[in-house]
């Protein structure tokens, strides 16, 4: 008997064994229900009551509880209608076969959507279960039309004190003018005064971190971006040079500083975009030199082309694998925080901070929560197709460098601000509909609805309309347009 039609017996049966006199509502509704349902009612009650202790058991497990009336015959959770199968099969109220098929059914485990759907009942208000179901986000209550569906991102495990005041530097704002005074940028003014962290973006020798591993401290917030950062403290970094030299070595040093420039120094800390799966302890390397300099592992390699398979071996490798600033083979483990050119990369692992231009600095993906992933190789021109976060398909040099992981913080895009105040402490200004406004200002000016597509003020096209420039000298690396790649993944 399949399981949608035991389920009407069940209810049927509970309800004439548990109340035979149709005194509660539930009879009511029950007899309410057509005169269908009563010969099956009656015939589970007179199978019931021939079932003596069975049905005894029924009646005392349903007023022990405070459970509903069809849940108490039903055993009481999900797939509990034992009791009452047990009742009908000994009473001989069912088939044999019958009652085997409905006693598997109804005392099957509960799949794992079921099980959810059950916990999420257990929570008394609509609040609880959102919570309950995001819990990467913050759902505050209703405690005032403001907080009234504002939803923030939990920032569980970012620190909370201040950044490290040598990295940072202030802001300077402009309120969305020129040097002339006049406002270029619309809806910029205003908000919270903010300090603006020195990221790295290089992480090569420009910047004395190729082949020095890092040992991340903490993940920190910053105001300016959408994700994450990571403080890094470098090893060897930040030590003074030329203490007890003679003064033939600091001449000969002299020298050899006027005909080469030596590296700069680099600082003890700096800060990294901050991958997902990033934590507090672990090391993270930029590979020294070129595309040479990040040797992959064998082991790595070999590994299934999944990007969770490759970060797990290259975890079980990461303990022993060698680190020197001195060597351009360097071996660095495809791992998240580690900075590799695309050579090195294999295929489809995500990767962040990409660079267009080898020494030029990670420029595409940087937003919270996105990656980039190569798509495929071409060794003998140089190249790598990357595939962007928007879909475009753009040809990128091998010897570029990116940063294995997607970014951190990928629940920012489901935050809801809640009230205009909180566009206001981030230095947005209200924008004003055009059809609000006067003819003079705005062509949608005068309470005129239609007539026109909507337009810009300086009656540029407004939705839909392309804004890239055309004959850029960078439409040759693009294979795909984001717009090609939206098409596509509508048919």
């Amino acid at each position: 008997m399949p399981r949608f039609a035991v389920g009407p017996l069940l209810r049927a049966a509970a309800r004439a064994a548990l109340d035979p006199a149709g005194t509660t509502s539930s009879t009511a509704a029950a007899a309410a229900g057509g005169a269908a349902a009563r010969p099956a009612a009656a015939t589970a009650a007179a199978a019931i009551a021939r079932g003596g202790a069975a049905a005894a058991s029924v009646a005392s497990f349903s007023s022990s509880t405070s459970l509903p009336l069809w849940r108490r015959a039903s055993g009481g959770g999900i797939g509990g209608g034992g009791i009452l199968l047990r009742a009908l099969s000994g009473a001989g109220g069912l088939p044999a076969a019958a009652a085997a098929a409905a006693a598997a059914a109804a005392t099957a485990p509960p799949t794992p959507a079921l099980a959810a759907a059950t916990a999420m009942r257990l929570f008394a208000t609509d609040f609880a279960r959102k919570q309950a179901a995001n819990p990467g986000l913050k759902f505050w209550k209703p405690t005032s039309p403001g907080q009234r569906g504002r939803v923030t991102v939990r920032r569980d495990g970012v620190w909370k004190g201040k950044p490290l005041r040598s990295l940072c530097k202030g802001e300077a704002r402009t309120g969305g003018r020129n040097h002339h005074g006049r406002i270029t940028c619309r809806h910029r003014g205003g908000g919270h005064r903010r300090r603006l962290r020195e990221v790295d973006f290089l992480r090569t020798a420009a910047t004395g971190r190729a082949g020095v591993k890092g040992t991340v401290q903490r993940i920190e917030y910053d105001p300016a971006r959408s994700a994450y950062l990571a403080l890094v403290r470098y090893e060897g970094a930040g030590a003074g040079g030329g203490g007890g030299r003679t003064a033939a070595a600091a001449a000969a040093a002299a020298a050899a500083a006027k005909a080469a420039r030596p590296p700069p120094r680099p600082k003890e800390y700096g800060y990294i975009l901050a991958p997902q799966g990033l934590s507090p302890g672990d090391v993270v390397v930029s590979a020294a030199g070129g595309a040479a300099g990040g040797k992959v592992r064998s082991s790595v390699a070999a590994a299934a082309s999944s990007s969770l398979s490759l970060f797990e071996a290259a975890d079980s490798a990461a303990d022993t694998a060698g680190f020197s600033s001195s060597s351009s083979a360097a071996t660095v483990p495809i791992k998240p925080g580690n900075r590799l050119a695309l050579a090195d990369i294999p295929v489809g692992i995500p990767i962040h901070a990409v660079e267009l231009r080898p020494g030029a600095g990670g420029q595409l993906a940087r937003a919270a929560g996105t990656a980039a992933v190569i798509a495929n190789k071409q060794p003998e021109q140089g190249r790598a197709i990357v595939r962007l976060p928007s879909g475009e398909q753009r040809l990128v040099p091998l010897s570029c460098r990116a940063t294995v992981g997607s970014v951190s913080n990928p629940q920012h895009k489901n935050r809801r601000l809640g009230k205009a105040g909180a566009n206001r402490h981030r230095g947005i200004r209200p924008t004003v509909r055009g059809v609000a406004m006067n003819p003079v200002d705005h062509p949608h000016g005068g309470r005129t609805s239609g007539g026109r597509p909507s337009v810009s003020p300086w009656a540029r096209p407004a939705k839909g309309g392309r804004t890239r420039e055309r004959g850029k000298a960078s439409d040759r690396v693009i294979l795909v347009t984001r717009r090609q790649a939206s098409r596509r993944g509508k048919e």
